[in-house]
């Protein structure tokens, strides 16, 4: 697609997006609902840590939403 590493984010629910997400370089963004547990997925140092869609859609709508943005964040909503 043309969008640089730095510039995007793999969202997922399973340590095998975080795996996924690390393979392709990536920041790895957790949501926390499907099918991982929260616990689980915040043990795979993700990026952000994503509890509501509304979360995501902050990001969606964010001027500046790469790799350092999500790291300087505490997790997206707060």
């Amino acid at each position: 697609m043309g969008i640089p590493p730095c510039r995007a984010i793999y969202v997922g629910d399973q340590l095998t997006d975080a795996e996924a997400a690390r393979a392709a370089g990536v920041a790895f963004g957790a949501v926390c609902w499907g099918y991982g547990a929260p616990q689980a997925l915040a043990r795979a140092a993700p990026e952000a840590m994503f509890e509501t869609v509304d979360a995501l859609r902050l990001l969606a709508r964010s001027t500046q939403p790469d790799a350092r943005f999500l790291k300087a964040q505490p997790g997206i909503d707060g």
